[in-house]
Protein backbone atom coordinates (compact mmCIF):
# COMPACT_ATOMS: atom_id res chain seq x y z
CA UNK A 1 0.00 0.00 0.00
CA UNK A 2 0.96 3.41 -0.63
CA UNK A 3 1.69 5.91 3.25
CA UNK A 4 3.54 8.17 4.52
CA UNK A 5 6.24 6.95 5.92
CA UNK A 6 8.85 8.26 9.06
CA UNK A 7 12.64 6.54 8.71
CA UNK A 8 14.04 9.56 10.87
CA UNK A 9 13.11 11.78 13.51
CA UNK A 10 14.81 14.86 11.79
CA UNK A 11 13.47 14.09 8.63
CA UNK A 12 10.09 14.67 7.07
CA UNK A 13 7.91 11.34 6.08
CA UNK A 14 7.43 10.47 2.94
CA UNK A 15 4.79 8.77 0.85
CA UNK A 16 6.54 4.88 -0.04
CA UNK A 17 5.04 1.55 -0.63
CA UNK A 18 4.41 -0.31 2.89
CA UNK A 19 3.52 -3.62 3.98
CA UNK A 20 -0.07 -4.10 4.15
CA UNK A 21 -1.20 -4.81 7.53
CA UNK A 22 -2.18 -8.28 8.22
CA UNK A 23 -4.73 -9.67 10.90
CA UNK A 24 -7.98 -8.44 12.25
CA UNK A 25 -10.06 -6.04 10.82
CA UNK A 26 -8.53 -4.06 8.08
CA UNK A 27 -9.90 -1.30 6.41
CA UNK A 28 -9.70 1.40 3.88
CA UNK A 29 -9.05 5.19 4.97
CA UNK A 30 -11.38 7.48 3.60
CA UNK A 31 -9.88 10.70 4.78
CA UNK A 32 -7.37 11.79 7.55
CA UNK A 33 -6.65 15.59 8.62
CA UNK A 34 -3.21 16.87 9.71
CA UNK A 35 -2.94 18.01 13.51
CA UNK A 36 0.11 19.91 15.26
CA UNK A 37 -0.02 16.61 17.46
CA UNK A 38 1.06 14.49 13.66
CA UNK A 39 4.10 16.40 13.69
CA UNK A 40 5.28 16.02 17.39
CA UNK A 41 4.74 12.29 17.08
CA UNK A 42 7.02 11.85 13.87
CA UNK A 43 9.76 13.89 15.36
CA UNK A 44 9.58 11.27 18.29
CA UNK A 45 8.61 13.89 21.45
CA UNK A 46 5.34 11.99 23.01
CA UNK A 47 5.50 9.60 25.37
CA UNK A 48 2.02 8.53 24.71
CA UNK A 49 2.53 7.49 20.93
CA UNK A 50 6.38 6.17 20.43
CA UNK A 51 7.40 5.12 17.05
CA UNK A 52 9.50 2.35 16.27
CA UNK A 53 11.11 3.25 12.82
CA UNK A 54 10.10 2.79 9.70
CA UNK A 55 6.12 3.94 10.89
CA UNK A 56 3.43 5.11 9.09
CA UNK A 57 2.96 8.62 10.46
CA UNK A 58 -0.94 9.87 11.36
CA UNK A 59 -2.96 9.33 14.59
CA UNK A 60 -6.64 9.67 13.39
CA UNK A 61 -9.03 8.97 10.65
CA UNK A 62 -11.81 7.95 9.12
CA UNK A 63 -12.33 4.55 7.14
CA UNK A 64 -14.94 2.86 5.81
CA UNK A 65 -16.81 -0.62 6.10
CA UNK A 66 -19.71 -2.38 4.80
CA UNK A 67 -21.81 -0.46 7.44
CA UNK A 68 -20.80 2.88 6.81
CA UNK A 69 -17.87 5.24 8.05
CA UNK A 70 -15.91 4.73 11.42
CA UNK A 71 -13.61 7.77 13.25
CA UNK A 72 -10.33 5.45 14.52
CA UNK A 73 -7.77 7.11 16.97
CA UNK A 74 -4.38 5.29 17.81
CA UNK A 75 -3.95 2.49 15.22
CA UNK A 76 -1.55 0.01 16.18
CA UNK A 77 2.18 0.78 15.22
CA UNK A 78 3.61 0.67 12.95
CA UNK A 79 0.41 1.68 11.10
CA UNK A 80 -1.60 5.20 10.70
CA UNK A 81 -3.94 6.93 9.43
CA UNK A 82 -2.20 8.57 6.52
CA UNK A 83 -1.98 4.94 4.43
CA UNK A 84 -4.61 3.52 2.07
CA UNK A 85 -5.22 0.71 4.60
CA UNK A 86 -5.43 0.67 8.70
CA UNK A 87 -5.80 -2.28 10.89
CA UNK A 88 -8.39 -1.64 13.24
CA UNK A 89 -8.44 -4.42 15.88
CA UNK A 90 -6.51 -2.03 18.38
CA UNK A 91 -7.40 1.12 17.37
CA UNK A 92 -10.30 3.48 19.64
CA UNK A 93 -13.51 3.29 17.12
CA UNK A 94 -16.70 4.62 17.00
CA UNK A 95 -19.20 4.94 13.96
CA UNK A 96 -19.37 8.07 12.35
CA UNK A 97 -23.06 9.61 12.50
CA UNK A 98 -25.65 9.84 9.56
CA UNK A 99 -25.20 12.95 7.27
CA UNK A 100 -21.69 13.64 7.96
CA UNK A 101 -19.34 13.99 5.58
CA UNK A 102 -16.09 12.03 5.88
CA UNK A 103 -13.80 15.30 5.48
CA UNK A 104 -15.55 16.93 8.41
CA UNK A 105 -15.39 13.87 10.27
CA UNK A 106 -11.83 13.39 10.07
CA UNK A 107 -11.15 17.01 10.52
CA UNK A 108 -13.38 17.11 13.76
CA UNK A 109 -10.77 14.14 15.47
CA UNK A 110 -8.56 15.28 17.79
CA UNK A 111 -9.58 19.03 17.75
CA UNK A 112 -13.05 18.27 18.41
CA UNK A 113 -11.74 16.03 21.18
CA UNK A 114 -9.66 18.38 22.86
CA UNK A 115 -12.60 21.05 22.64
CA UNK A 116 -15.29 19.11 23.85
CA UNK A 117 -13.68 17.88 26.66
CA UNK A 118 -12.20 20.91 27.31
CA UNK A 119 -15.51 22.86 27.67
CA UNK A 120 -18.11 20.03 28.70
CA UNK A 121 -15.71 17.95 30.82
CA UNK A 122 -13.35 20.10 32.63
CA UNK A 123 -14.87 23.37 32.46
CA UNK A 124 -18.30 22.13 33.04
CA UNK A 125 -19.58 25.64 30.87
CA UNK A 126 -23.02 25.86 31.43
CA UNK A 127 -26.35 27.83 30.96
CA UNK A 128 -25.18 31.43 31.88
CA UNK A 129 -21.80 30.93 32.15
CA UNK A 130 -19.31 33.85 31.19
CA UNK A 131 -16.14 32.16 29.03
CA UNK A 132 -12.91 33.33 26.98
CA UNK A 133 -11.53 31.14 24.30
CA UNK A 134 -7.75 32.87 23.95
CA UNK A 135 -7.01 31.26 20.88
CA UNK A 136 -10.56 31.20 19.11
CA UNK A 137 -9.53 30.78 15.92
CA UNK A 138 -7.31 27.47 15.60
CA UNK A 139 -9.07 24.28 15.48
CA UNK A 140 -9.64 23.47 18.90
CA UNK A 141 -10.96 27.40 19.94
CA UNK A 142 -13.58 27.89 16.92
CA UNK A 143 -14.63 24.44 18.24
CA UNK A 144 -15.02 25.86 21.95
CA UNK A 145 -16.60 28.96 21.19
CA UNK A 146 -19.80 26.79 18.80
CA UNK A 147 -19.79 24.22 22.01
CA UNK A 148 -19.67 27.06 24.62
CA UNK A 149 -22.82 28.42 22.40
CA UNK A 150 -24.86 25.04 22.33
CA UNK A 151 -24.04 24.29 26.04
CA UNK A 152 -25.63 27.24 26.99
CA UNK A 153 -22.75 29.77 27.78
CA UNK A 154 -24.34 34.14 27.59
CA UNK A 155 -21.25 35.54 27.33
CA UNK A 156 -18.88 34.00 24.96
CA UNK A 157 -15.02 36.11 23.76
CA UNK A 158 -13.17 34.76 21.75
CA UNK A 159 -9.27 36.02 20.63
CA UNK A 160 -8.19 36.71 17.30
CA UNK A 161 -4.93 38.42 16.03
CA UNK A 162 -6.98 40.03 12.72
CA UNK A 163 -9.52 41.37 11.12
CA UNK A 164 -10.39 37.73 9.14
CA UNK A 165 -10.12 36.23 12.80
CA UNK A 166 -12.40 38.87 14.43
CA UNK A 167 -15.19 38.17 11.70
CA UNK A 168 -14.86 34.57 11.92
CA UNK A 169 -15.18 34.74 16.03
CA UNK A 170 -18.43 37.08 15.22
CA UNK A 171 -19.92 34.37 12.89
CA UNK A 172 -19.66 31.69 15.47
CA UNK A 173 -21.56 33.60 18.20
CA UNK A 174 -18.75 34.46 20.04
CA UNK A 175 -17.72 38.34 20.48
CA UNK A 176 -14.01 39.34 19.12
CA UNK A 177 -11.14 40.35 20.90
CA UNK A 178 -7.92 41.54 19.19
CA UNK A 179 -5.04 40.45 20.00
CA UNK A 180 -2.00 41.62 18.75
CA UNK A 181 0.77 44.11 18.70
CA UNK A 182 -0.64 47.82 19.80
CA UNK A 183 -3.73 46.03 20.85
CA UNK A 184 -4.73 46.75 24.71
CA UNK A 185 -5.80 43.26 25.71
CA UNK A 186 -6.24 44.24 29.60
CA UNK A 187 -8.43 46.88 28.41
CA UNK A 188 -10.34 44.86 25.37
CA UNK A 189 -10.83 42.03 28.18
CA UNK A 190 -12.31 44.67 30.79
CA UNK A 191 -14.65 46.26 28.23
CA UNK A 192 -15.80 42.26 27.56
CA UNK A 193 -15.77 40.19 30.84
CA UNK A 194 -18.23 41.89 32.56
CA UNK A 195 -18.10 40.67 35.91
CA UNK A 196 -15.62 38.41 35.39
CA UNK A 197 -14.87 34.95 33.14
CA UNK A 198 -16.60 31.97 34.76
CA UNK A 199 -14.27 29.78 32.66
CA UNK A 200 -11.11 30.37 30.21
CA UNK A 201 -10.35 27.67 27.68
CA UNK A 202 -6.60 28.74 27.09
CA UNK A 203 -5.04 27.70 23.58
CA UNK A 204 -2.06 30.34 24.05
CA UNK A 205 -0.47 31.09 27.80
CA UNK A 206 2.38 33.49 28.14
CA UNK A 207 1.68 36.85 28.23
CA UNK A 208 -1.82 36.67 27.14
CA UNK A 209 -2.87 34.17 29.60
CA UNK A 210 -1.19 36.27 32.36
CA UNK A 211 -3.31 39.71 31.45
CA UNK A 212 -6.58 37.27 31.23
CA UNK A 213 -6.23 35.85 34.94
CA UNK A 214 -6.86 40.05 36.06
CA UNK A 215 -10.29 39.57 34.72
CA UNK A 216 -11.82 36.45 36.40
CA UNK A 217 -15.10 35.67 38.38
CA UNK A 218 -14.82 34.10 41.75
CA UNK A 219 -14.29 30.21 41.66
CA UNK A 220 -13.38 30.22 37.69
CA UNK A 221 -12.26 27.63 36.12
CA UNK A 222 -9.08 27.75 33.81
CA UNK A 223 -8.66 25.03 31.57
CA UNK A 224 -5.00 25.04 29.77
CA UNK A 225 -4.92 23.01 26.45
CA UNK A 226 -2.03 25.07 24.38
CA UNK A 227 0.60 27.17 24.75
CA UNK A 228 1.40 28.90 21.46
CA UNK A 229 1.96 32.23 22.78
CA UNK A 230 4.96 30.49 24.82
CA UNK A 231 5.69 28.34 27.63
CA UNK A 232 6.05 30.55 30.07
CA UNK A 233 3.93 32.93 31.70
CA UNK A 234 4.41 35.52 34.36
CA UNK A 235 1.33 35.00 36.70
CA UNK A 236 -0.05 37.64 39.49
CA UNK A 237 -0.62 34.96 42.47
CA UNK A 238 -3.32 37.01 43.91
CA UNK A 239 -5.43 37.50 40.84
CA UNK A 240 -5.73 33.47 41.15
CA UNK A 241 -5.48 33.00 44.61
CA UNK A 242 -8.13 35.79 45.56
CA UNK A 243 -10.76 34.58 43.04
CA UNK A 244 -10.75 30.71 44.16
CA UNK A 245 -9.70 29.99 40.65
CA UNK A 246 -9.00 26.34 39.77
CA UNK A 247 -6.24 25.29 36.97
CA UNK A 248 -6.41 22.29 35.02
CA UNK A 249 -4.21 21.11 32.60
CA UNK A 250 -6.00 19.14 29.54
CA UNK A 251 -4.43 16.58 27.42
CA UNK A 252 -6.32 14.11 25.08
CA UNK A 253 -4.03 11.31 26.16
CA UNK A 254 -4.81 11.66 29.51
CA UNK A 255 -8.46 10.47 29.75
CA UNK A 256 -9.28 6.83 28.95
CA UNK A 257 -10.22 5.67 25.32
CA UNK A 258 -13.85 5.47 26.21
CA UNK A 259 -14.24 9.01 27.15
CA UNK A 260 -12.16 10.24 23.69
CA UNK A 261 -14.72 8.21 21.62
CA UNK A 262 -17.78 9.36 23.71
CA UNK A 263 -16.65 13.23 22.64
CA UNK A 264 -16.48 12.59 19.58
CA UNK A 265 -19.65 11.24 18.93
CA UNK A 266 -20.83 14.21 20.80
CA UNK A 267 -18.95 16.87 18.60
CA UNK A 268 -19.65 14.63 15.51
CA UNK A 269 -23.46 14.52 16.54
CA UNK A 270 -23.68 18.58 16.37
CA UNK A 271 -21.74 18.82 13.22
CA UNK A 272 -24.63 15.90 11.67
CA UNK A 273 -27.49 18.10 12.89
CA UNK A 274 -25.83 21.11 11.37
CA UNK A 275 -25.04 22.88 14.68
CA UNK A 276 -21.01 22.87 14.47
CA UNK A 277 -19.21 24.48 11.57
CA UNK A 278 -16.35 22.07 11.07
CA UNK A 279 -13.01 23.67 9.46
CA UNK A 280 -11.78 21.35 6.77
CA UNK A 281 -9.45 21.72 3.38
CA UNK A 282 -9.78 18.27 1.34
CA UNK A 283 -6.14 17.66 -0.43
CA UNK A 284 -5.25 15.22 -1.98
CA UNK A 285 -3.14 11.97 -0.38
CA UNK A 286 -0.12 12.64 -3.58
CA UNK A 287 -0.09 16.34 -2.16
CA UNK A 288 1.06 14.85 1.15
CA UNK A 289 4.30 16.22 1.04
CA UNK A 290 4.53 19.78 0.17
CA UNK A 291 1.21 19.89 2.49
CA UNK A 292 3.55 18.28 5.39
CA UNK A 293 6.15 20.79 4.68
CA UNK A 294 3.98 23.68 5.34
CA UNK A 295 2.92 24.41 1.80
CA UNK A 296 -1.22 23.43 2.49
CA UNK A 297 -4.35 24.93 3.44
CA UNK A 298 -5.13 25.67 7.35
CA UNK A 299 -6.76 22.54 8.23
CA UNK A 300 -5.98 20.04 5.62
CA UNK A 301 -7.61 16.53 5.31
CA UNK A 302 -6.11 13.81 2.91
CA UNK A 303 -8.45 12.24 0.82
CA UNK A 304 -7.63 8.51 -0.57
Amino acid sequence: MQAAIAESFAEAPRIKEFQNPEGGEVLRVVAASLNPIDRVIAAGRIAFRPLELPAVVGLDGVAADASGLRYFLSPRTPFGSFAELVPLGEAETVPVPAGLDPISAAALGVPGIAAWLSVARAAAVGTGDSVLILGATGAVGRLAVQISRRLGAGNVVGTARDSAGLDLVARLGGTPVQISAGTDLDHELAATAGRGFDVVIDMLWGDPFATAVRHLAPGARIVQVGNSAGPQADLNALALRNKGAVLMGHSNFLVTPEERMTAYGQVAELAAQGRLEVAADPVAFTDFEAVWRGGGPAKPVFTF
